[in-house]
């Protein structure tokens, strides 16, 4: 930020604090507090903005999934143009993953977010071998378990 940027900032900025506690069962009850500009109680519920830092608190485990469990944390490609096709690799990789989760997940009633993205891709690898020995027919038998 250039020196003529920060003069430019307000002297005060009011924010809004909230404190809440997160109760997992089997984990110790943690206090959070929030700090927020969002400040108009009426337009802005505390239940909403809890909602909405849970969001993006979700949003930051996948990407540390992202980066970590598809081993993204060190790209190796050297140009501009292959990172970003790198990149899309691993997106699309993460996104079959999280496709396969969605289908277990909503199949036996277990919330996807809930499912693990290294056992998911643990179980995909361990398959892939199976999966391409048999016929297009005993392929579906095996993804939908009903053999």
């Amino acid at each position: 930020m250039s020196k003529d940027e920060f003069d430019a900032l307000p002297q005060t900025l009011t924010v809004r604090e909230i404190y809440y506690y997160i109760v997992i069962p089997g984990f110790r009850t943690q206090r959070v507090s929030l700090i927020t500009t969002l400040v108009e109680t009426t337009t802005y519920s505390i239940l909403e903005l809890v909602g909405l830092y849970g969001q993006r608190w979700d949003v930051e485990l996948d990407l540390r999934h992202l980066k970590t469990t598809l081993g993204m944390d060190v790209l190796r490609c050297k140009t501009p143009s292959m990172v970003r096709k790198e990149i899309y690799v691993y997106l699309l990789a993460y996104n079959l993953l999280r496709s396969l989760m969605w289908s277990a997940g909503t199949t036996y009633g277990t919330p996807p977010n809930r499912l693990s993205l290294q056992g998911t891709r643990h179980h995909l690898i361990n398959f892939i071998p199976q999966l391409l020995t048999e016929s297009d027919a005993k392929r579906q038998q095996i993804y939908r378990n009903e053999t």
